[in-house]
């Protein structure tokens, strides 16, 4: 990609060009010098006549002259360049600030019209299609702060599926330069976590069920503990009977993080978590996750004994314990499988 106007005003070397400049014509007058005095021209002779000499140092003089209107030339030259490119960059920021600034008016009003869609033309609430579609909206238009204070609120009013607001919530994970809407990403999922259950077992933000390397330090503090709540909102029996691919998931979730973690703390907490999941789902196997496969059986074998985790987590194993305790104990029998998570 070229540089703009700006940066390659920003990167014109100025003394070094005035030097060089300077210098080439130093070494050309030289030269000049060095040709005469060889051929004569500036060594007197007894038989020289002052019309000769006098013609010599005319000589001489025109081409220091010369040489000195060629400096003022490349100076002179060098400085009308330079207050173009300057007339040139502050034209460019100028251009791209108004650029800018008429990005945002036209995302302000995008993002206006869609709030509208909340509402039907007779002042009554619009279905929850056309409320989803309109936060999925505003996502996409890069309002995910509002985006977010709207998912809060629809969760708190019942209002709003899991599935789009899973969507809302790994958009605003995925925004690598922004660290506050990703806090008020994970900050979402932690104080709904029975909302993020679904007919069809749950619903919940790729980006941390893959790990994806958009997801800050914090939002992979908080994310094992956000799964453990989420999974104790449902009995455990019928996360057995009915949704059990889906429980998979969970699991190979936070085996991953168990298995490629970015800090020890992130380690501990998903082994912990990880220990009570695999005592509640005790003939798992080995799990297709899209980025590996996944043998729980040897992770029985490694995590051995458990390490202690934070107080979030510790807070989610005495909840997933209470939880596992309040079905019947029995362990189901048979053969370890390769199960494909959901």
């Amino acid at each position: 990609m070229a540089d703009t106007p700006a940066q390659q005003a920003g990167s014109y070397p100025p003394d070094r060009t005035i030097g060089i400049a300077i210098l080439v014509i130093v070494v050309i007058f030289s030269v000049f010098v060095g040709i005469l005095w060889r051929a004569g021209f500036l060594t007197p002779r007894p038989s020289d006549s002052e019309y000769k000499l006098f013609a010599e140092v005319l000589t001489f003089v025109g081409g220091l002259i010369g040489a000195v209107i060629s400096v003022l030339g490349v100076l002179l030259k060098y400085s009308i360049d330079r207050r173009t490119e300057s007339r040139q960059a502050a034209e460019f920021q100028r251009s791209e600030a108004a650029k800018e600034q008429e990005e945002r008016r036209l995302k302000l009003e995008a993002a206006t019209k869609v709030i509208q869609l909340f509402v039907t033309s007779d002042g009554k609430e619009a279905p929850s299609t056309q409320i989803a579609g309109g936060l999925l909206t505003l996502a996409s238009l890069g309002q995910l702060s509002l985006a977010l204070d709207l998912t809060n609120l629809l969760l708190q009013q019942k209002k709003l599926d899991a599935g789009t607001a899973a969507l809302v919530i790994d958009q605003a994970l995925q925004q690598t330069d922004n660290e506050e809407v990703q806090i008020n990403a994970i900050g979402l999922l932690l104080h709904h976590p029975a909302d993020m259950l679904s007919p069809d077992g749950f619903e919940f933000p790729m980006t941390i069920l893959n790990w994806d390397a958009t997801l800050g330090s914090y939002a992979r503090e908080w994310a094992p503990v956000a799964l453990g709540r989420m999974i104790t909102k449902r009995p455990l029996s019928s996360w057995r009977s009915d949704f059990d691919t889906k429980a998979n998931a969970v699991i190979a979730a936070l085996a991953l993080g168990w298995l490629h973690p970015t800090d020890e703390t992130l380690k501990n907490d998903c082994a912990v978590i990880l220990g009570r999941m695999l005592r509640a789902f005790p003939n798992t196997g080995t799990l297709r996750h899209p980025k590996e496969l996944i043998d729980t059986d040897k992770i029985r074998a490694e995590l051995g004994s458990l390490p202690a985790g934070t107080a979030a987590a510790d807070v989610v194993v005495a909840a997933l314990d209470k939880w596992i305790s309040e079905t019947d104990p029995k362990e189901r029998m048979g053969k370890s499988v390769t199960t494909e998570v959901a």
